[in-house]
């Protein structure tokens, strides 16, 4: 198992990659639930070993809140908006609050 994997507990089974709507799943933070993750009825697989420590990298590295309500704000990042969804804060990759997402710290 990838090193950062293991130090933070996670398996193969914990992603999944959707081969319908092409990304990566979180798929523990829905408790391996394919309907509560969005992706009932889609096409998908469990991630490879080589995936799965790109997606903890990922994780650990690109986890961004608003610094005016915490929302989670990584798609309005992804996607060059300048504002957060949930509370229209403005919003730049320099003014969000990074953190970890197995620790929120």
């Amino acid at each position: 198992m990838p090193a950062l994997a293991e130090q933070q507990g996670m398996t193969t089974k914990d992603y999944i990659f959707c081969e319908d709507c092409k990304c990566m799943v979180d798929f523990y933070k829905y408790n391996h639930n394919l309907k509560d993750a969005g992706h009932d009825g889609c096409h998908w697989r469990y991630v490879t070993p080589e995936e799965l420590e790109e997606c903890v990298q990922e994780c650990q590295d690109n986890y961004a809140r608003c610094p005016n309500c915490d929302a989670l704000v990584e798609d309005e990042l992804d996607h060059n908006q300048d504002k957060c969804g949930s509370c229209g804060h403005p919003i730049t990759r320099q003014t969000v609050k990074w953190v970890n997402c197995f620790t929120d710290e």
